[in-house]
């Protein structure tokens, strides 16, 4: 599973739930599949992927010219101001102005360096400035994922052949080495971890996945 994971202790601005919508809904999963994977690969809208328990698919799928003009419209409910000169969008909290601007890692594989600059094209078009910073894979891992050293992350993560989300999405696994890398925290999350993890049957395991499922839907860390 690739992702983008949003760090709000170092750039607070993804503190802000409106902010992981709209560039949730302003990237083009299917262009960037096509492009960057020559069409092979599945777009996601949650962390488990098809073939594991509790995996759901989206209800609908808009274009992504309807995306996009709906991240533009929950940008401006929320009082954030686009400036077509410099296509940027601020927001005024207190005294202090907001850009909607951020670094992106990832790692030097062709393909995560191609997916890593789909993704500024995506969010350029919705007005949100992101710079691409490329590591070697090991100074990747050990300068910015251990230490949780960055704004916004593409990263993949292998599930493994059960799907077990625990490792990636429980808070206690927030801190190396631990791989909730957006450093997730929701009580009701970690509940329904730790009820799947204690669970025998898997009928009541995948319903347990599927709640697991659209929390994080609602979240969109």
């Amino acid at each position: 599973v690739f992702a983008v994971f949003f760090n709000q202790t170092e750039q607070p601005v993804f503190a802000d739930p409106i902010v992981r919508k709209a560039l949730m809904l302003a990237v083009d999963k299917k262009r960037i599949i096509d492009h960057a994977l020559s069409g092979y690969g599945v777009t996601l809208d949650t962390p488990l992927p098809p073939g594991t328990p509790g995996y759901g698919k989206a209800d609908e799928t808009k274009s992504h010219e309807e995306n996009l003009a709906t991240a533009r419209a929950i940008l401006e409910k929320a009082d954030w101001k686009f400036a077509s000169t410099t296509n940027t969008w601020t927001k005024k909290v207190k005294k202090e102005t907001k850009t909607l601007s951020f670094d992106l890692a990832t790692s030097e594989a062709t393909e995560l360096k191609t997916v890593a600059h789909e993704l500024k094209t995506s969010w350029g078009e919705l007005g949100a400035q992101a710079t691409v910073h490329v590591y070697a894979t090991g100074d990747l891992k050990e300068t910015v994922v251990r230490p949780r050293k960055f704004d916004a992350l593409f990263f993949g993560q292998v599930l493994g052949q059960g799907g077990d989300p625990y490792p990636f999405w429980h808070s206690s696994q927030r801190l190396d080495p631990g791989l909730n890398i957006a450093a997730y925290a929701n009580a009701k999350v970690d509940k329904i971890l730790d009820d799947a993890h204690a669970e025998t049957s898997p009928a009541k395991r995948a319903k347990l996945y599927t709640s697991f499922n659209n929390e994080i839907a609602k979240d969109i860390p």
